[in-house]
Parts: structure tokens; sequence; C-alpha cells
């Protein structure tokens, strides 16, 4: 009988602790941050979201940091090209969603800490 070529199932949360879990929901919260905010094209970001299942967290990082100097570049290059208003005002309004995202997981990974404790 052959192998089957399918990929392992994606872990579940049941399979890391609160932390860990907290942990890496922050990591993919950047960087879907970074995706959302970048200029690549729709298909691309699409792609790189669909092979986040099966990225280590060096492979999540070394995307995290490109992306982030992708996205480094293109302001610097907008600043200099005011007709390219319009990515500003995407990275700015991705950075809003990234804070509140960001703010919300704080406020349960907190709850969860105070709950330990108790």
């Amino acid at each position: 009988m052959p192998s089957s070529s399918l990929p392992p199932p994606p872990p579940n949360k049941s399979q890391f602790t609160d932390e860990e879990y907290a942990y890496l929901k922050a990591k993919v919260g950047r960087l879907i941050f970074l995706l959302d905010a970048s200029v690549m094209p729709q298909q691309v970001k699409t792609a790189w979201i669909t092979l986040l299942p099966e990225m280590n967290l060096d492979q999540i990082d070394r995307l995290s940091a490109l992306l982030e100097k992708e996205i480094e570049v293109a302001a610097e290059y907008a600043k200099k090209q005011p007709e390219n208003d319009e990515l500003i005002v995407k990275l700015k309004a991705a950075k809003e969603r990234y804070d509140s995202n960001m703010a919300a997981a704080d406020q349960q990974a907190m709850a969860a800490l105070q709950s330990i404790e108790e």
C-alpha cells in the first residue's frame, strides 16, 4: 500500500500550554499584520498564508524580517513619492488593526495569568 503524501494535520490548542499558545498566536498575528501591510499582490499573500501551517518558527521569523524590511523600504519610497499616499494610509490602517488585536491578546493573556495565580 503506498504511503500517503498528505501533510500531518495542523497542531491544535490542546497541544500547547496557555503561554506557548499565546506566544504562537502573537507571532502569527504579527505575521498576518505584516502580510496585510505588505505591498505584494494578494495572490502572493494568499500563498504565504497557505504555507503558514507548514512553516517552523525559524521560517516564520525569517519571513517576518523580510516583510518588515519590505514595508520599511516601501514606506521610505512612499515618503519620497507623495502620489503614493495610498500606501501610507494602508500601512496606518494595518497598524491600527494590529495594535487593536495585540491589545486584546494582551488582555486575554493577563487574565489567563491572573487566573493561574489565584
